[in-house]
């Protein structure tokens, strides 16, 4: 039975009392187990130990290395082999013994306990056990025959002081902030510090043995699988991330963030770290794509978002949980890619990807893999049905612009070029203030041209036009001279002169509105014809900024469609970036000739040997000798080709030189940077949005009145607002179709856009 003690001392006195014993069984058997409640008792008993003069000997040092383990048969022999003439105090007993397994725990304590004194000593072995009572009674001490025979099971009556121990078998992990053991020696050393806060144990010996440590009477083993755990516990902070082995080095980081500073919160943790105080879907880009954004900060943005801030399943969110990478191009990468993983994707789900792509590259200008890029064209093309197809389109990648325009050539539908803004704003309706009421055919034949371009083909359409403008020199020379030249208008006082050398009317839209986008007023717009041939040694202008890119781009590059078309628009998009003017301070732009992308569709019918410009025209001494031809004009020494035809072979690239439209005609921009520029401003009120298709008459108030002309834009027709009394302003419509339509009303730079229902004039009758 196990004889009870109320203190050390009483303790003590037994011990002097037991050692001066005449019972033969007591001499014979010399271990002693002392219970005991708590470590701060065991190392006052050590301490009154050492003044009976008993040894205290330390079984760390029976341990083969610092995260060794001893058998228990090792064990016996290594107490065996003590000085028989010396006592002893074992220490830390009870460290090693409760994480035995049942077998050797009865075994080490059965074949200690029979441990018998030899010849005439009278040694004892004093063993301190510390939580492992209930368990020694249940695997041992019941089952052993001699309990009953002698006294040789003692405790101190006390109160338990419970002490925890984490339990995790990754050594290198640093947790500054708490009491950390990484070995058995350590561990088997423990009982000499303070016990009164939580321990951690990185021993993997222990960590492997720890299943057969409970129950524990004094230690609380909490066993830990990640360092997710070890947060939870070490650090009373939830993570409410998962766990993954392939981030443990992003947890390792945690860890030593932790050990700086108590967080009350993970977000809080993540806005310091990251240097952030919001963090949601609509900002989450600028955030990851922040210059010198770390991986490990990335992480955290990402599981902050996830964890917190997704509603809605929003398409990043999504995008965020099936990515396994933290380089900018894998997020890149699966925002392209992950829509396609999705059934039956919202319009919802749509907006946000193109958005969060748009925005993406505004931020950051990435090339895909071209692994990722002839996916995506395959996932998009193998969508068959049109409309479908079409949403998965953005318009950001190149191959995307070249679907949108091939798709646009065959539907002709304007909706999907909302997809592609700057090839919208390129066949977009424009005007010049000195355009005459005759030269209104300049809109319907740059809307046919900038159409037969996109379709690559050679349109009904554009080839009855030009046959008529250019039906003979007369016809030709007719409408060339109506128009103004270019150096008519550059004799006013600017601080900047722009020339952009091959830059025709076809893009005056998309220039405007690129200069608009830079915060430049837009004072003017004129168009103006250039001497013929139309090429830069006949047009030069002295005292400007001449930029050549475009016509050197339309120079050095075969034509390949549609290919090209982008490329323009990109150059001159490029083009149009690079004009900066200072504040306050007015420019013009202007250019020596435009360029005829049509003449490449067509067979040559003459083969002159000394065409210049792939056949747009021929240098001769004299020209008086060669009669005249619907294919030519002939003008000075020149030869030069007036319809979309080449005088000699076909050419391979966008020409100029000839006198086609487009050619010969040029816009002049006038534009400024002047703070607090006001600008034209009407209040237009359309007097009915109804028209009849039969009179389609339209009719508007417009206030205050303008000093300049007001034209109404449809269908690519410019009809003049003709003034009645007050402000009242009406004009007939070209409409041939009901339904919906677009209408534009345009004075001097000021343009609104109104949509117009125009009325069959026919009414179903009831049938019943």
């Amino acid at each position: 039975m196990i004889e009870n003690f109320e203190n050390i001392e009483s303790l003590i006195n037994k011990i002097k009392e037991d050692k001066k014993t005449k019972n033969i069984t007591q001499k014979r058997f010399p271990v002693r187990y002392i219970f005991l409640s708590n470590f701060e008792t065991l190392k006052k008993l050590v301490s009154e130990i050492k003044k009976i003069g008993i040894e205290i000997f330390e079984i760390s040092q029976l341990l083969p290395k610092d995260d060794g383990w001893i058998s228990t048969q090792e064990f016996i022999e290594k107490i065996k082999s003590l000085n028989s003439k010396k006592d002893y105090l074992l220490l830390p007993f009870s460290e090693i013994a409760r994480f035995y397994n049942k077998q050797d725990f009865n075994n080490l304590f059965s074949q200690l306990t029979e441990l018998e004194n030899v010849s005439n000593t009278n040694q004892r072995l004093y063993i301190p056990l510390l939580g492992i009572k209930d368990r020694f009674n249940k695997e041992f001490y019941q089952n052993f025959n001699r309990r009953i025979e002698y006294s040789f099971t003692w405790e101190i009556n006390e109160a338990i002081n419970r002490a925890k121990v984490f339990l995790y078998n990754d050594i290198l992990t640093d947790v500054g902030s708490i009491q950390t053991v990484k070995g058995t020696k350590e561990w088997l050393n423990l009982w000499k510090k303070d016990l009164s806060s939580p321990t951690l144990c990185l021993s993997k010996t222990l960590y492997f043995l720890s299943d057969n440590a409970k129950p524990d009477e004094i230690f609380e083993f909490v066993k830990i699988t990640n360092i997710k755990e070890l947060i939870s516990n070490v650090f009373d902070l939830e993570i409410p991330i998962e766990y993954k082995d392939s981030e443990k080095e992003f947890w390792n980081k945690l860890i030593q963030q932790l050990n700086k500073k108590k967080y009350t919160s993970f977000f809080n943790l993540v806005k310091e770290i990251t240097n952030v105080s919001k963090i949601n879907v609509n900002n989450f880009l600028e955030l990851w794509l922040t210059t010198n954004r770390n991986e490990f900060e990335k992480w955290l943005l990402k599981e902050q978002l996830l964890s917190h801030e997704c509603i809605n399943d929003a398409y990043l969110c999504r995008v965020l949980s099936n990515l396994e990478s933290f380089d900018d191009s894998e997020l890149l990468k699966e925002l392209w890619l992950h829509i396609f993983s999705i059934n039956n994707p919202s319009t919802k789900i749509f907006e946000d990807r193109f958005n969060l792509l748009k925005k993406f590259y505004s931020i950051k200008v990435l090339i895909l893999p071209q692994e990722t890029t002839t996916s995506l064209k395959q996932k998009i093309e193998s969508i068959k049905e049109r409309t479908n197809r079409l949403k998965y389109i953005t318009g950001i990648l190149e191959f995307e612009k070249e679907l949108i325009i091939k798709d646009f050539s065959q539907k002709e539908d304007v909706t999907i070029l909302n997809k592609y803004p700057e090839l919208l704003e390129y066949i977009d309706d424009f005007d010049f203030e000195n355009l005459k009421q005759e030269q209104n055919w300049v809109f319907n034949y740059f809307k046919a041209y900038k159409f037969a371009k996109l379709k690559n083909e050679y349109t009904k359409n554009i080839a009855t036009q030009i046959n008529e403008l250019n039906k003979n020199e007369e016809t030709f020379f007719k409408w060339y001279y109506s128009f103004d030249e270019v150096g008519e208008f550059i004799n006013e006082n600017y601080d900047y002169v722009f020339w952009i050398d091959a830059l025709g009317v076809e893009w005056v839209s998309l220039a405007e509105n690129i200069l608009k986008r830079k915060k430049y007023n837009i004072e003017r717009k004129l168009i103006a014809r250039v001497n013929l041939p139309s090429i830069t040694e006949k047009n030069r202008y002295e005292n400007t900024q001449y930029i050549q890119d475009f016509d050197k781009f339309i120079h050095n590059n075969n034509y390949q469609y549609p290919e090209s078309i982008i490329g323009e628009i990109e150059k001159l998009k490029n083009i149009f970036d690079k004009i900066v003017i200072e504040k306050n301070k007015k420019a013009i732009i202007i250019s020596d000739h435009g360029l005829s992308a049509l003449v490449r569709l067509n067979d040559s019918s003459k083969q002159f040997p000394k065409a210049e410009h792939e056949g747009r025209y021929v240098n001769t001494e004299t020209s008086s000798s060669f009669q005249s031809d619907i294919n030519y004009i002939v003008k000075d020494n020149y030869i030069i080709a007036s319809r979309h035809i080449s005088l000699s072979t076909k050419p391979t690239r966008e020409v100029h030189g000839g006198c086609t439209p487009e050619e010969v005609l040029v816009p002049i921009i006038v534009f400024n940077s002047i703070e607090n520029y006001q600008t034209e401003t009407y209040q237009i009120n359309l007097l009915t949005n109804e028209l009849d298709i039969k009179e389609p008459v339209l009719k508007v108030n417009i206030s205050p009145i303008p000093s300049k002309k007001a034209y109404a834009f449809v269908n690519s027709a410019r009809i003049e607002l003709i003034k009645q009394d007050n402000n009242q302003f009406l004009c007939k419509l070209p409409v041939k179709r009901a339904g919906e339509q677009k209408l534009k009303i345009i004075i001097g730079n000021y343009e609104r856009e109104f949509t117009i229902n125009i009325k069959s004039g026919f009414r179903e009758n009831e049938l019943f």
